[in-house]
């Protein structure tokens, strides 16, 4: 299916996967901060703001962040590399 030119729909001209292995450590990451974020019932939305807040420092006291971010750029330099 197209719009305009770019092709919007599912077997298009281009075989991909259905789930991208790059995105595979965002999805780790993100997962994390949701568990610990919808951990118990959230009252309100000032709640789920706070909870969002606390949860980010995850960066600071899991190995998580660090692990995701070098995964992404281990996969940037490959992409980089195979298409010199």
């Amino acid at each position: 299916m197209l719009f305009g030119h770019r092709w919007i729909g599912l077997d298009g001209p281009v075989a991909w996967s259905p789930r991208s292995p790059d995105l595979y450590p965002l999805d780790v990451f993100l997962g994390a901060l949701k568990a610990i974020v919808y951990k118990i019932p959230i009252d309100s939305d000032m709640d789920l703001v706070a909870r969002i807040g606390n949860a980010a420092t995850i960066r600071e006291k899991f190995g998580i962040y660090e692990n995701s971010r070098q995964s992404i750029r281990r996969s940037c330099h490959a992409c980089v590399n195979a298409n010199r």
